[in-house]
């Protein structure tokens, strides 16, 4: 078994530089890592985590925050609270405005494909 050395939040886009997809096998491992490539492929069609992710480091907050945020995609400003409030980090409606901002700038809008016009 190999020791941890660093705990650090990940996109789940990145979650293929860490974890194989998994091949035919029928185990319960196998099963669940099969729901979570398939979830991954969902977040892939609905916008761009990691472009959200490098925008929204122009606005402080934990790093933890940041991941969530870009991971979720928030649909509206009450999501982007609650996932402030989830870290305890406190901000103020000018923040919250802005970040939805952000992460609304990097989503396809409805009848346009990603990276289409």
């Amino acid at each position: 078994m190999e020791d941890v050395l660093e705990h650090k939040p990940v996109l789940e886009v990145k979650l293929e530089d860490f974890v194989e997809r998994p091949s035919e096998e029928s185990s319960k491992e196998a099963y669940d890592r099969v729901l979570a490539f398939e979830h991954l492929d969902v977040v892939k069609k609905l916008g761009n985590s990691q472009e959200i992710y490098k925008a929204l480091s122009n606005v402080e907050m934990p790093e933890e925050v940041r991941v969530k945020l870009a991971d979720v995609i928030p649909v509206n400003k009450d999501v982007v609270k609650m996932i402030f409030y989830q870290f305890t980090y406190t901000v103020d409606d000018a923040v919250i405005n802005q970040v939805f901002d952000i992460i609304q700038e990097h989503v396809p809008k409805k009848g346009k494909k990603k990276g289409g016009k």
